[in-house]
């Protein structure tokens, strides 16, 4: 049976009116909609004399929390997820907690409280424990002792960390089913909130023989950047952590290195997806892509890419360096750091077809009350650039977006999840067709970088059998870019690739340059076999 599984509940009336067919085979979720603040009003009954109770609620306690602006469209009624044990029966303190929480979370982040805690107790209650003294007994969420792993809790936690799923690291495909492991984190997180309320509220008594878990205060200092910035100089925040949330920094659970993450395309497979890309060339979602591969954006940045840094290449100017900002030019980069990226002549104007067509000039003539170009005035009356500066004269009723790309079909900006999906048609195409489309990639000559780097297809072909052949996500063109920049720079220049690294940081907009080691680190481990089975390759002589 499904966490997610709940019971059927009538429309009339549901409280009364539930139906599910698991019910007496495991514990279960139920979704209750219940009033936020209760209230119980007394009547006195004038014919009886009689003293009768009427449950309502507190609107004013309803109106104080919308003030509050800690949960988004607060009514004064709300689902509250009720687990019920085998024979139907509510459990007692973890549907207290769970309704203490909902009027202190989102909806959604209570339902996957709920389930966490659906998920604990179910553990709990299905397993047995060794008590202090030896004896065996059925577990429950107060089976704790002197050491805590030897409680619930730790033992819950252990049980989600002994099934976690196995991921391929640079592609992120589940090769063996389990706990993704930031899933079971937030359950633990969950965990420990509940004791904690326990705690707090007066129901579990904790001393240092009858402990969940063992708690740490630090310390921060921070900065507030803002206009009252000032006012808060030296302003510390205080961060509890728990012992038992430091097991996920096990081997089992820590990340591979950064570099073993990465996954850049090879030679073959990135000119396969170029063809593909060139199959609607002038589109778009593929000049974005070409955008990604050329000057390594991230998805963000390449679905707010401004249109006004986009000109005709001038005469014998081969790359034309653009710089970005969510401050300068509305390109939402990350950390709004300012970057200047470089863009070749030929992608350049590839942009500017783009941005001047006729299609997309139409669109935005439409919702903006734009001019288009024509030969007698090729700029037009107003330029696209300019509505910024019209939109203060209230020119206009809609805001401008400013941006390059725009949709098919109209006037907005195209998503992320519009691009991430143009991507999955690709990988699905190419895993369908992909010996055929392979050997047409064959016939194109590779460049310098590729000669170098095509001893990375070999270790491609090794993948584990449950990844496609060709499989690769949005954010795989930004390390294709980082990885061919340097091989390309460093043969170029004839320098090591470490003497690259700042320029290389200033081009991806790292914060610092042990972000963009990675690349470096990904390369030595692949150029080292490279150099031992190529001696005699002229590039690689080059090099080394």
């Amino acid at each position: 049976m499904s966490d997610n599984e709940e019971l059927e509940i009538g429309e009339k009336d549901p409280a009364r009116h539930i139906k599910y067919s698991d019910i007496g085979k495991d514990l279960i979720v139920v979704y209750v909609k219940v009033p936020r603040y209760p209230m119980i009003k007394p009547e006195v009954n004038q014919e009886t004399g009689e003293i009768d109770f009427t449950v309502t609620y507190d609107k004013r306690a309803t109106k104080k929390l919308k003030k509050s602006n800690r949960i988004p469209k607060v009514d004064d009624h709300a689902i509250l997820p009720v687990i019920l044990n085998q024979d139907g029966v509510p459990l007692l303190l973890e549907n207290l907690y769970l309704r203490y929480r909902m009027n202190r979370i989102k909806e959604d982040t209570l339902k996957h409280e709920a389930a966490a805690m659906l998920a604990f107790c179910r553990f709990v209650y299905s397993s047995q424990w060794e008590n202090d003294i030896g004896e065996v007994e059925h577990m429950t969420f107060r089976s704790l002792t002197k050491n805590p792993k030897y409680g619930a809790p730790y033992l819950f936690m252990a049980d989600l960390v002994n099934n976690l799923q196995a991921l391929d690291p640079s592609s992120g495909i589940v090769l063996e089913d389990g706990w993704a492991t930031s899933t079971a984190k937030s359950y633990v997180s969950c965990v420990i909130r509940f004791y904690r309320w326990l705690m707090e509220s007066g129901y579990l008594k904790v001393t240092n023989d009858y402990t969940p878990f063992h708690s740490k205060d630090y310390e921060i200092s921070f900065t507030n950047n803002g206009s009252l910035g000032h006012t808060s100089k030296g302003m510390k925040v205080t961060i509890q952590t728990t012992d038992i949330m430091q097991e996920f920094n096990t081997n089992k659970t820590s990340s591979v290195p950064a570099w073993q993450t990465l996954k850049p395309m090879t030679p073959l497979h990135r000119i396969m997806f170029e063809n593909q890309l060139s199959k609607s060339s002038g589109s778009a979602k593929s000049l974005m892509y070409e955008l990604c591969l050329e000057a390594g954006l991230r998805m963000n940045e390449v679905c707010t890419f401004p249109e006004s840094v986009v000109r005709p290449p001038r005469s014998g100017e081969s790359i034309i360096k653009v710089s970005i900002s969510e401050l300068l030019n509305g390109c939402k980069t990350k950390f709004s750091k300012q970057r200047t990226i470089e863009i070749s002549d030929k992608l350049m104007q590839k942009l500017w077809d783009y941005k001047a067509s006729d299609a997309r000039l139409s669109r935005l003539e439409k919702a903006y009350n734009l001019d288009v170009p024509t030969d007698d005035n090729p700029m037009g009356n107003k330029t696209f650039d300019q509505i910024g500066l019209l939109e203060e004269q209230k020119e206009f009723e809609l805001e401008p977006h400013g941006r390059l790309f725009i949709s098919e079909k109209s006037h907005e900006p195209i998503a992320k999840n519009t691009l991430q999906r143009y991507l999955s048609d690709i990988r699905k195409h190419l895993t369908i067709n992909y010996d055929r489309e392979a050997q047409i990639a064959l016939g194109t000559k590779p460049d310098e970088a590729d000669a170098v780097y095509d001893f990375h297809d070999l270790e491609e072909r090794k993948r584990h059998s449950l990844i496609p052949d060709w499989y690769y996500r949005p954010h795989d063109t930004r390390s294709t870019f980082a990885t061919r920049w340097l091989i390309r720079e460093h043969i170029q220049r004839q320098v090591p690739m470490e003497m690259l690294l700042d320029e290389l940081m200033l081009l991806m907009g790292h914060e610092n340059v042990e972000q963009t080691r990675k690349y470096v680190k990904f390369l030595d481990a692949k150029l080292l076999r490279f150099k031992n089975a190529s001696r005699k390759n002229m590039n690689a002589s080059m090099m080394y």
